[in-house]
């Protein structure tokens, strides 16, 4: 087994929806022996949250995630409100699903779950004064 532990720091400024925020992502995960010249399938997470009280999107970012792996993202706003997003990838077979787990701070109002999304299928959840909206992409394979 090999363990995969990476750490990254972004600038605010790809991510036109956050601009003067702070931004981190981490991924963590144990992938498996493979066969030789075997590639882990990556994927696009995208993700957008809106203040549906405020009637404005509060972020949209995108993450790129290997199969198996775990991607946590942290964002705090010029306007002190934080989002965090943990992203699992579970791979088996033909069946592909993603389990983000969220939870956002704004204000005085708090609210925080978990939801499964299906790979290429997008999916839309109302919690509290927030809408999220996810879609996890698989990226085709370099040849």
């Amino acid at each position: 087994m090999k363990n995969i532990r990476t750490n990254a720091a972004l600038l605010c400024s790809l991510m036109a929806a956050t601009v003067g925020c702070h931004f981190q992502i981490e991924t963590s995960g144990t992938r498996f022996p493979h066969k030789p010249a075997a590639t882990a399938t990556m994927y696009t997470v995208e993700i957008i949250v809106v203040d549906n009280a405020n009637n404005k999107q509060i972020t949209h970012p995108k993450l790129i995630v290997l199969g198996g792996q775990k991607a946590t993202m942290e964002i705090t706003d010029k306007d002190g409100q934080t989002i965090s997003v943990d992203v699992f990838i579970k791979e088996h077979g033909q069946h592909k699903t993603g389990t983000l787990s969220y939870s956002i701070h704004s204000e005085d109002r708090k609210v925080s779950g978990q939801f499964h999304i299906p790979v290429g299928e997008p999916t839309h959840l109302q919690t509290g004064d927030f809408t999220l909206d996810a879609t996890i992409t698989p990226q085709p394979a370099k040849q």
